[in-house]
């Protein structure tokens, strides 16, 4: 792991560029050994950076690129130990699922991903949405696991995809529901803005009606109080936070202004 750690500073420090001699295939197949090191240096700043690089400057083949992206997306990695609260293979899966936003970024420019292949990322994503359990944003010592907004990245670059259509932004409004509405731990890192982007997204696509919007508002603001503290103060701080990001995602949008003054009521209240 030192050996790599290595390699990607050296490739870090020249640009990205492949050094002569080494095979880029090698590399990433060491990547993908340890994308979920509990080392944050050579997670976060090394492995994540390294793949955004050499995908988005097309060092890799398109072969490649999918090849990392059906890996990323299997069950030894965006579902490895899912339904785990406190383990360390919450790393694996929160830095599986960022290939998604990079991947899909770079299908833009190249468009080598089929319809079927943009269903299937996105219900393997809905799912790992659905199923992720460890909410931990920051791990002292071993750096951000942040599966809520990792998870939120991937589903606002879907949600962009003509493919999605209405029942899709549903199901996705949904998911951040109930992935907000929860009383087992209060988000402080910033999830509520990552989850606001993806609705703001929806809005912006013009499928869904303001009444729809709407009434996901309504059942994010109508949960069901436990009469217990503190997991009563829990759900109303995630909940209100949520509700309060997507206020100012929508305020001053055309789309969404209908939304947005429902919402600025409900605030003062």
């Amino acid at each position: 792991m030192e050996h790599l750690k290595e390699l990607l500073q050296e490739i870090s420090n020249h640009d990205y560029q492949v050094p002569i001699g080494v095979s880029p295939v090698q590399v990433v197949h060491e990547m993908l050994l340890h994308i979920g090191s509990i080392d944050s240096e050579l997670r976060d700043n090394l492995i994540y950076s390294t793949f955004y690089k050499w995908i988005s400057n097309e060092i890799l083949t398109i072969e490649q690129v999918r090849s990392v992206l059906e890996i990323c997306l299997d069950d030894e990695h965006l579902f490895l130990g899912i339904g785990d609260t406190d383990s360390d293979t919450v790393f694996t899966r929160t830095f599986s699922v960022l290939i998604v936003p990079i991947v899909l970024s770079f299908n833009e420019s190249v468009d080598f991903l089929s319809e079927d292949d943009i269903r299937t990322i996105f219900h393997k994503i809905c799912l790992y949405y659905e199923l992720e359990k460890d909410l931990r944003g920051y791990v002292p010592i071993k750096g951000w696991a942040h599966s809520a907004a990792h998870g939120a990245d991937a589903l606002k670059s879907l949600v962009n995809s003509n493919v999605l259509q209405e029942e899709d932004l549903l199901n996705v409004l949904e998911l951040i529901r109930n992935k907000t509405a929860i009383y087992s731990y209060c988000y402080t890192d910033d999830e509520d803005d990552r989850m606001a982007v993806i609705v703001k997204a929806i809005v912006q696509r013009n499928i869904l009606k303001d009444e729809q919007i709407i009434d996901w508002v309504e059942s994010v603001r109508n949960y069901q109080s436990l009469g217990k503290y503190p997991e009563d103060m829990m759900i109303l701080t995630n909940t209100k936070n949520l509700l309060r990001s997507v206020y100012f995602q929508l305020f001053n949008q055309v789309e969404g202004s209908v939304v947005a003054n429902t919402l600025g009521n409900i605030l003062k209240e």
